[in-house]
């Protein structure tokens, strides 16, 4: 064992949050959210640090060895000794925890329980954006598509590959098997497809074509 300098102690609390800021980040990079003020970062970080020790306690798995080691010059002064096999399962779990945390945020899981309880009619998500393509496209993905009429009054027909999860750009798509529509034809925009900024669409209509309609859109695009 080695002694823990005590101008060090801070490096504590930082190893306690470690896990946590594990998780929070991991959860970010699976699930789009805002920006959060540093406050709202730390608190919780040591949220998902608890639940991250909670869980590391249910192994019978050492982490850490303390032993308090008072002197006359450093009345504060312990010993430590890391526990590397520890280490890795901590780690691992907080990987694991901000997965799971980022599958229940992406698919809206928790708050579609609690809406079912009449707890809340509120999603997770951040926006009305995002819980259109997720809702929709997730059960219907073979037979929904767009319509996006653009400012200039042209309008594109697809199916929407790929959305903005951050809305505040604007609503960006990505369509493929699109066309340029109009009242008489579709004319078929070659693949992979075509992307639309934000700026130039005034709006976008979800559209389900009838079986009959869809075949002959689809035949038009073909030729």
């Amino acid at each position: 064992m080695q002694d823990f300098p005590a101008a060090l102690a801070p490096l504590g609390a930082f190893l306690i949050l470690l896990p946590g800021f594990v998780t929070f980040f991991v959860e970010r990079c699976l699930a789009y959210q805002r920006e959060a003020s540093p406050t709202i970062i730390v608190a919780r970080s040591l949220v998902y640090s608890l639940v991250n020790y909670a869980l590391f306690s249910l192994f019978d798995v050492p982490l850490l060895s303390w032993a308090v080691a008072p002197d006359a010059e450093k009345a504060s002064a312990f010993t430590i000794a890391p526990s590397g096999s520890g280490a890795l399962w901590l780690l691992g779990i907080a990987l694991l925890t901000g997965c799971i945390i980022g599958l229940l945020k992406t698919h809206d899981l928790h708050m579609k329980v609690a809406r079912a309880l009449r707890l809340t009619r509120r999603s997770c998500r951040v926006g009305i954006w995002l819980d259109l393509f997720h809702d929709i496209y997730a059960p219907r993905r073979a037979s929904v598509y767009v319509l996006a009429h653009l400012t200039d009054g042209r309008k594109i027909y697809g199916w929407p590959e790929y959305f903005a999860d951050e809305y505040d750009t604007g609503p960006v798509l990505f369509l493929t098997n699109a066309a340029w529509a109009d009242a008489e034809e579709h004319i078929r925009i070659p693949d992979p497809g075509i992307l639309i900024n934000g700026s130039n669409i005034e709006l976008v209509q979800f559209y389900v074509p009838e079986p009959a309609e869809d075949e002959d859109a689809q035949q038009g695009l073909k030729d």
